[in-house]
């Protein structure tokens, strides 16, 4: 029978932008892309990440698959239910 280690040893960081607070990821507002011819419209939800402050857009199937890997990755961290399906 295998038994687990009592502890783990971890590597620190050194303090850094990602270190000094904890990241957290918003959609913090939302783009409407007019369609043309031959393409739909869509929406575009605005997506800005702390303490680093990056903004991005992304479309609705990237904000699931993002919702969906946080969920797997941090199974005891709470990610916001998907509001839109």
């Amino acid at each position: 029978m295998h038994t687990p280690p009592s502890s783990v040893a971890c590597k620190v960081l050194p303090p850094n932008k990602l270190t000094e607070e904890k990241p957290s990821i918003k959609i913090i507002d939302h783009v409407i892309k007019e369609g043309g011819v031959f393409s739909s419209t869509t929406i575009n939800f605005v997506i800005e990440t702390k303490p680093v402050g990056w903004k991005v857009q992304r479309t609705y199937s990237e904000v699931m698959w993002l919702r969906e890997q946080l969920a797997k990755e941090f199974p005891t961290c709470f990610v916001i239910p998907s509001f839109i399906q």
